[in-house]
């Protein structure tokens, strides 16, 4: 290598910085997220984004947060649902209940600190999640490294505040 007044020549600076940013991304960059498919039957729904699979599997909807249909209260759970909690919950009910789901979960976050499972939940073609978002009957809730259908679920939010749908409209049921 040649040296100019002790300093390296201008390609082998150019070659330490672009090794250097390389590094950099590669270290920065987040691989995709692993998921897996599993199926299950839906024995119970409990609310607009939470149901017990017929094992006895606790499912928390992924990419949703939707109106709560109780509150706890000094340890316990007191029914006191709060606006179109009972739409969406009755929506889900249709949609799933009795019914076999297939369940997208994300391999390096199965799980939320109450211990359900978390998942993107389909009914056939119907990808559950994003239809009570586009009925209105939520908002979304997007957490990393749960990003995959991210695009879809703020579109379908978008489509149900413009047309003014469940918890985006001027009156409450």
């Amino acid at each position: 290598m040649y040296r100019a007044a002790g300093f390296p020549c201008r390609w082998a600076m150019l070659h330490r910085a672009v090794a250097a940013l390389l590094s950099l991304l590669w270290f920065c960059s987040e691989a995709p997220a692993a998921y897996y498919s599993m199926e299950g039957v839906v024995a119970e729904v409990v609310d607009g984004d939470t149901v017990y699979l017929s094992d006895g599997t606790a499912v928390r909807y992924l990419g949703i947060n939707t109106p709560e249909v109780r509150k706890k209260v000094h340890r316990k759970w007191v029914y006191d649902p709060k606006p179109y909690a009972l739409e969406a919950a009755r929506h889900n009910r249709e949609w799933v209940e009795g019914k076999t789901v297939r369940l997208e979960v994300n391999d390096a976050a199965p799980r939320d600190r109450y211990g359900r499972l978390l998942a993107y939940v389909f009914v056939g073609s119907l990808f559950v999640n994003e239809r009570l978002l586009e009925a209105g009957l939520g908002r979304t809730y997007l957490l990393p490294p749960h990003t995959r259908y991210n695009a879809e679920l703020k579109r379908a939010q978008a489509k149900a505040k413009a047309a003014r749908l469940g918890i985006w409209s001027a009156s409450k049921p």
